[in-house]
């Protein structure tokens, strides 16, 4: 039987929760209208905490897995997403800049952080 599903966080323990995640890196977080495109085409405006420099603890790259490295994240509640990061393909678009999912984190509270990679300013 699975798990009944978490209620959606609230914003200041959701931007709470964010500013202990990333407790460690202590880069500027601020909440950010993010549009989320799905691969469908189906365009929504969420509510994002947008971190210019999020360390990851591995990189993508097979040849060399341990290395950290620093790529712009949004952290976004799942109950806010018109789709699944993990499936879909999304284009984000973060103060005019557009990005698409490079790294897909599932976090605490029914929250997801996405690595992104810039596609176009």
């Amino acid at each position: 039987m699975p798990a009944p599903p978490q209620p959606p966080v609230d914003d200041t323990a959701f931007a709470q929760m964010v500013a202990v995640m990333d407790a460690t890196v202590q880069k500027a977080l601020g909440a950010e209208p993010v549009t989320y495109q799905t691969s469908a085409g189906v365009t929504a405006l969420v509510r994002g905490i947008f971190d210019a420099s999020f360390l990851l603890s591995t990189t993508g790259n097979a040849d060399d897995p341990g290395v950290e490295v620093v790529v712009p994240a949004v952290f976004l509640r799942i109950s806010d997403l018109p789709s699944d990061p993990m499936v879909d393909n999304p284009l984000l678009n973060i103060r005019g800049t557009v990005y698409r999912v490079f790294e897909r984190r599932p976090a605490d509270f029914g929250s997801i952080v996405l690595g992104l990679k810039q596609v176009r300013p």
